[in-house]
């Protein structure tokens, strides 16, 4: 047998599985709801932040900025050995706002995460029922605390949503906008994957669980070590304990913006951190991460043989190609009309090329290589 006819047998069968995972994601999508919850929960809200002096302070404005009642919610902030005036800013702020504490740390210790570490100092200072996290460089709306409230149900142990990049006038227009499209479409399938009720992902600047859920399946503690995943691997240790479910918050007004990566440099580093914490995850997520990266290795090595190949080589490359980008672009539309973003739909046009070399290599190097985060070099476990 060919490699012509190995490679076509591989190409249908890895369509097919693709096409179900699309199809299924959209299905989720279609199911989420907004929240009905009417008690109103207490909010202790977690940042942890290192050197982040330039945009701390436009955080808490809009953090501390709620229509939720003010007696009903505090802001945590982790300086997290910050050598800048991090900490100033937040000492300034609770001199005048009685709901925000300080929290410093001067040392993390050997084989813990640095941020999972901060994370648990915010927590242990918490005393809200409810703990919602977010970053130093993230804005939100007044309306945040509101909308994720609605949805904690009494059966709801976490909610996540939504984050996207906002506009930056600094970065060139074009790399803006892949990288926002590429974020989006993070966000989502973790909205999806929910809504089919099977929890992925999701981002730690959004995201919100129960402090009492949070103790009951022991914090970060079996994945204390690793240096991603405040996340995705709580989300998914909070959906596997049976008692509680796990939700997503559609509305807008749930949402978060956050910085956009400031260079190529940023979003490799970036997207390898990422990648290096799917190791994580369990079997059966492993399983299907797995086939779908062999589909996407499948359409990249198709792509390096092109200079090699005939007319019917191309061809079948050129036809996986336009089904893989054919059902994103389905799945994306669907979370734009979802989500109200339908001005990144252009940038998807231009991701769907750079997308597939950008998540082998990323995972590859993630999982097996170093990465950069907060000027310091890591590997997948600290």
């Amino acid at each position: 047998m060919t490699l012509f006819f190995l490679y076509l047998i591989a190409a249908v069968c890895l369509c097919v599985l693709y096409a179900c995972v699309i199809l299924f994601l959209w299905r989720g999508l279609l199911r989420l709801k907004p929240g009905a919850n009417t008690r109103n929960h207490s909010f202790s809200i977690v940042i942890a932040a290192r050197n982040e002096e330039a945009i701390l302070g436009a955080c808490l404005d809009t953090v501390l900025d709620q229509d939720y009642p003010r007696d009903l919610f505090e802001v945590i902030v982790v300086d997290d050995r910050s050598t800048d005036a991090t900490a100033a800013i937040v000492r300034q702020r609770a001199a005048v706002q009685t709901n925000i504490t300080l929290v410093s740390i001067t040392e993390c210790p050997t084989g813990v995460s640095p941020k999972k570490n901060a994370l648990t100092h915010g927590i242990a200072a918490a005393k809200g029922e409810i703990i919602l996290f977010t970053d130093a460089d993230c804005l939100v709306s007044n309306t945040w605390v509101s909308h994720i409230n609605a949805h904690f149900s009494p059966t709801v142990g976490a909610v996540s949503g939504l984050t996207t990049y906002y506009s930056d006038p600094s970065l060139n227009r074009l790399f803006w906008g892949v990288q926002a499209a590429d974020f989006f479409s993070h966000g989502v399938v973790s909205a999806a994957a929910m809504g089919a009720g099977v929890p992925l992902n999701t981002n730690a600047n959004n995201f919100a669980v129960r402090k009492s859920v949070f103790d009951q399946i022991g914090g970060y503690g079996k994945v204390r070590h690793v240096v991603s995943g405040d996340d995705d691997l709580l989300l998914q240790a909070i959906a596997r304990s049976g008692n509680w479910q796990v939700t997503y918050a559609p509305e807008q007004g749930a949402a978060v913006t956050t910085r956009p990566t400031q260079t190529l440099r940023g979003v490799w580093e970036q997207r390898k951190r990422w990648g290096s914490k799917t190791v994580f995850y369990n079997v059966a997520q492993r399983a299907l991460l797995s086939g779908i990266f062999m589909f996407y290795c499948l359409i990249f090595a198709g792509f390096l043989a092109l200079p090699f190949g005939t007319g019917p080589w191309v061809l079948l490359v050129a036809c996986v190609f336009t089904v893989k980008t054919g059902l994103d672009l389905f799945l994306a539309k669907a979370g734009m009309r979802l989500f109200g973003n339908d001005a990144l739909w252009s940038f998807f046009l231009v991701l769907a090329f750079i997308h597939v070399p950008l998540i082998v290599l990323a995972a590859l190097f993630g999982i097996f290589g170093r990465f950069t985060w907060k000027d310091a070099q890591s590997r997948r476990v600290a």
